[in-house]
């Protein structure tokens, strides 16, 4: 059956290392039943047979592209991914991993609700498979409540709501620059899709897995918290530096739970000897949320926290009401 052209999708997909994935997952691409795409590896600097699997694959379908990661974009997949952005000519834009799988009609499907309706963006879901393939996984299974909460900027900060990078299918006007922040270290999935949301809340969830991810012993140990000092840091950045980009934008609800979240991991650094970074700045920030008396009391908390381990009870004195 013939599939509506309903413009050009860019895949964009960061990589490091995967040759011995990849291929199933070009396979994967290759297969959609929409036929107008490209799809853009960006290479973070492979040292195994990534360039040449990608460029044979280039070779044999003019639609497959292959890119290393310039030296002005910081190394991981959020510079790889903006770069890709930066190249692509796709009127939507979907970014994928490079261990994953897609349906057969990863794109087709999504592309008809934009058909149907002025969407800016849709999503999908996602399952995991396990490496030897003997079952999918519900690992993912909570973070589509689209049946209890609305798609809203809120919903989503506050994590009601939950989506996955490769699930989202977006228009490419909601992108004027850089989609990713570069400089953080974990959670860019989180400020991406809270970046998308301060612009629209116009997308549509269709219940159906048109993603596999593969989980494998990486992904099993990514998926740990430990109490770390690097683990509250990535943490406290992550909310903080969300709360930083998006500030203008965010409705008082949002700001408030990145206010607390901030808030509760440099309480967390501070029982460690460890000071939050940019704290002058989240300070500022959330003073004009808040309220000179609440920071007061943060401020005073964090203090003796961080020199007598006491002030515990200050953060809840301190703490915006969600």
């Amino acid at each position: 059956m013939k599939v509506k052209d309903s413009g050009l999708v860019s895949i964009i997909i960061p990589t490091y290392n995967r040759a011995h994935l990849l291929g199933e997952t070009l396979d994967s691409v290759l297969a959609q039943t929409y036929p107008n795409w490209e799809c853009i590896v960006v290479d973070d600097g492979s040292t195994d047979n990534t360039k040449n699997l990608v460029q044979a694959y280039a070779a044999e379908d003019h639609r497959i592209h292959y890119y290393k990661r310039p030296k002005h974009k910081l190394k991981g997949a959020p510079g790889c991914r903006n770069f890709g952005f930066i190249v692509s000519k796709g009127d939507f834009i979907n970014f994928f991993d490079s261990d994953d799988l897609m349906h057969v009609d990863f794109l087709s499907h999504k592309l008809n609700v934009f058909d149907l309706e002025s969407y800016d963006f849709v999503i999908a879901r996602t399952a995991g498979f396990t490496v030897d393939r003997s079952q999918l996984t519900d690992r993912y299974e909570g973070y589509y409540r689209f049946q209890n909460y609305q798609i809203t900027q809120e919903n989503y900060v506050m994590q009601n709501i939950n989506w996955l990078t490769p699930d989202g299918l977006y228009k490419r006007q909601l992108f004027s620059k850089d989609p990713f922040n570069e400089y953080l270290q974990s959670g860019q999935e989180y400020n991406f899709i809270t970046g998308v949301l301060v612009k629209t809340n116009r997308g549509f969830f269709i219940d159906e897995v048109l993603t596999f991810r593969r989980i494998h012993e990486n992904s099993i140990k990514g998926s740990l918290k430990p109490r770390t000092t690097l683990y509250f840091t990535n943490k406290y950045r992550l909310f903080s530096q969300t709360l930083s980009d998006f500030y203008p934008k965010l409705n008082v609800q949002s700001k408030k739970y990145l206010i607390y979240q901030s808030m509760h991991f440099s309480y967390e650094l501070a029982a460690m000897k460890r000071y939050p970074t940019e704290l002058l700045r989240f300070i500022k920030n959330s003073s004009n949320t808040i309220g000179p008396k609440k920071m007061g009391y943060f401020i005073l908390g964090l203090f003796l926290v961080f020199f007598f381990n006491k002030g515990f009870k200050l953060f809840k004195m301190a703490q915006p009401k969600l």
